[in-house]
């Protein structure tokens, strides 16, 4: 991962690089366990032809309250399986330009949210967006929480299984 002309070979670090309002440009593919966390402040991510693959079981991406995270490029984020996985958790701001986000089932074979709207605003300009699952019908491609406040904005994208005009089974 290369970051302000560095390279950096823990996630921490990019974490940390990411929280401070910089630019992450993927050179590998990587395998994370615990959710590559942007907190505060405005910073991108071009995924560079590259694969986030989350082996844990809870998100591959979280954008905390106060945190801005803009994410470009060729590549994917996959989320996992087996837990409550996402590709993106959002609590503060998304934009998607580019990339291919995926997601697997939970640990009892049920769907999961690719793209989870925790109170946050996500704006969608393109890419793709799947889960291999539906849950009680419905395939969560985007999904905001029930009974909270947040937006998802969809300006082009590619959506498996899923049509953004219908929201999803609450919204």
């Amino acid at each position: 991962i290369n970051g302000d002309q560095r390279i950096f070979t823990s996630f921490n670090d990019v974490s940390s690089v990411l929280s401070s309002g910089q630019t992450i440009n993927l050179l590998n593919d990587v395998n994370i366990s615990e959710p590559l966390t942007i907190s505060v402040s405005s910073s991108s991510l071009s995924l560079n032809g590259n694969t986030i693959n989350n082996t844990g079981t809870t998100s591959a991406i979280l954008v905390e309250t106060g945190g801005e995270l803009t994410i470009s490029g060729i590549g994917k984020v996959y989320g996992g399986h087996g837990g409550n996985n996402t590709a993106v958790t959002v609590k503060g701001t998304l934009i998607v330009k580019s990339g291919d986000f995926s997601v697997g089932p939970d640990a009892e074979n049920a769907g999961n949210s690719c793209i989870y709207c925790y109170g946050g605003n996500v704006t969608i300009k393109g890419g793709t967006f799947s889960t291999e699952k539906d849950w009680n019908g419905w395939y969560y491609v985007l999904n905001q929480l029930n009974g909270n406040p947040g937006t998802i904005k969809v300006e082009g994208g590619t959506f498996v299984n899923y049509n953004p005009a219908n929201g999803d089974d609450n919204l």
